[in-house]
């Protein structure tokens, strides 16, 4: 960097306007600075692909809190709920702790089971030394929705997802002149302003 000299600035020929700043002239700096990106036109997840991938996200995490809990003994002292389960009774040996397990597409806690009134269950209580198989059980389903898109249980999981990407609130003004609600579109399998 070439040395300036600052008694050399003849104060009296610069003419200022608008907030005073000072121009260290780092040009080097300036061949170094990373650039923004510009954003093309960001495509839209679709809703089903979406909502399969958060779901799996939730799975997978489980099974990682699950995994350092009662595999790789990095149990908290006051246990900590995961994405699908929460200890509900401590126990001296981790594996006979109570669980409570259940699977959420988008914050909707889905029927496991139907019980013996034929009344679905949306979280069961569980044995840790059982977690994991059930864990792996729901991702192992929710990996067949994903690639079974035409069975009947791809179609609830897609439904039900569909209704919990509805946006909650109202589409912007600025953004959506003259919308006021929201429309599933089923070719783009995503909500637009209408």
């Amino acid at each position: 960097m070439e040395n300036l000299n600052y008694n050399a600035i003849n104060s009296s020929s610069v003419e200022i306007e608008g907030p005073i700043m000072a121009n260290f002239g780092f040009d080097d700096l300036a061949e170094d600075a990373i650039q923004p990106q510009r954003r093309g036109s960001a495509e839209v997840e679709k809703i089903f692909d979406k909502y399969v991938r958060l779901t799996l996200e939730k799975i997978d995490q489980s099974i990682s809190d699950a995994k350092g809990r009662y595999e790789e003994g990095k149990a908290y002292t006051m246990a900590k709920p995961s994405q699908n389960w929460k200890v509900v009774k401590q126990a001296e040996n981790l594996l006979d702790e109570e669980l409570k397990i259940w699977l959420k597409i988008g914050i909707k806690k889905q029927g496991l089971y139907k019980n013996q009134n034929g009344v679905e269950v949306l979280e069961a209580k569980i044995k840790a030394k059982d977690l994991m198989k059930h864990l792996l059980s729901f991702k192992q389903s929710i990996e067949f929705v994903r690639d079974n898109r035409d069975t009947s249980i791809a179609q609830e999981f897609h439904a039900v997802a569909i209704a919990q990407a509805k946006p909650k609130s109202k589409p912007t003004a600025s953004q959506n002149p003259g919308k006021t609600d929201w429309q599933y579109n089923s070719e783009s399998d995503s909500y637009i302003a209408v």
